[in-house]
C-alpha cells in the first residue's frame, strides 16, 4: 500500500513538471544556479563587488527589495547593476514560488517547508481580490507597482491567477512592475542620499530596522486570539 501510495506521488510530481508552472519552476531553479556559479566566478575577479552584492542579495531577502536598494546605492554600486539585481531577485521568486502555488493549489503535490510564506502571500492576495479584478491587468501592474507591504510580485502573481489571467501575461505583468518598482526605490533612495549627505549610512539601517519590526508586529497579531476566539474558550 505504501509503495502505491509513493508510486502515485512520483507520477503527479513527473506529471506536474510537465505543465507550463512545472517548466516554470524548472527554468527558476536553472536559473538560481546560473546566478550561484556566476557570482562564484565574480568573487574570484571582483571580490570587492562580490561582497557588496551578497550584502545586497542578503538584506533584500531579509527585509525586501527597500533595504537592498538603499544597501547598495550606499556602497556605491552601480545603479544600472542594482536596478538588474533586485528585478532579478524578485523575479526569481515569483518564478520558484509562483508555480510552486499552483501545483499545490492543482493538488500535484504540496511544499510543507514553504506553506506558511505560500498561505500568507494568499491571504494578501484575498484581501485585494475585489479591487484588482475590478481593473485587471491595470490593477494588477499597479498592485505590484506600489510600494507597500504585501503588494510585491508574489503576491501579484498569486493575485493574476486568481482573476483568471494566463500565467504568461501574469509573469509580464508581475515582472514589469517589479522593473517600475525597482525604478521608483533607486529614484527614491538616491534623491534621499544626496539629501542627507553624511548621514545617508543610516537610511539602510532604518528601513531594516522598520521592515524587521513590521515583520515581528505582524507575525504578533497573527498569533495574538481574536476577541471572538477568546469569548469562545472562555464558554467552553
Amino acid at each position: 500500500m505504501t509503495s502505491l501510495i509513493d508510486s502515485e506521488k512520483k507520477r503527479a510530481v513527473k506529471k506536474a513538471f510537465h505543465t507550463i508552472e512545472g517548466k516554470i519552476l524548472t527554468t527558476g531553479l536553472f536559473l538560481i544556479c546560473g546566478a550561484a556559479a556566476f557570482l562564484i566566478i565574480i568573487s574570484f575577479i571582483y571580490k570587492d563587488i562580490a561582497g557588496k552584492l551578497l550584502t545586497v542579495i542578503g538584506t533584500h531577502l531579509l527585509s525586501g527589495r527597500a533595504g537592498g536598494i538603499s544597501i547598495g546605492l550606499n556602497s556605491n554600486l552601480p545603479e544600472w547593476l542594482i536596478i538588474i539585481t533586485a528585478t532579478s531577485i524578485d523575479s526569481l521568486v515569483v518564478f520558484v514560488l509562483y508555480p510552486l502555488f499552483v501545483l499545490s493549489y492543482r493538488r500535484y503535490f504540496k511544499p510543507k517547508f514553504l506553506r506558511s510564506v505560500i498561505d500568507r502571500s494568499v491571504d494578501a492576495a484575498q484581501k485585494s481580490h475585489s479591487r484588482v479584478r475590478k481593473y485587471g491587468m491595470i490593477g494588477l501592474l499597479l498592485f505590484v507597482w506600489f510600494p507597500l507591504h504585501m503588494t510585491g510580485p508574489l503576491v501579484g502573481s498569486i493575485l493574476g491567477f486568481m482573476i483568471g489571467l494566463h500565467t504568461a501575461v501574469t509573469l509580464v505583468i508581475v515582472i514589469s512592475g517589479t522593473f517600475l518598482a525597482v525604478l521608483s526605490w533607486v529614484y527614491l533612495f538616491k534623491n534621499l542620499i544626496t539629501l542627507t549627505g553624511r548621514y545617508s549610512f543610516y537610511i539602510p539601517l532604518g528601513v531594516i530596522i522598520i521592515a524587521v519590526s513590521l515583520l515581528v508586529f505582524l507575525r504578533l497579531r497573527k498569533k495574538k486570539p481574536s476577541p471572538e476566539t477568546q469569548d469562545t474558550s472562555e464558554k467552553q
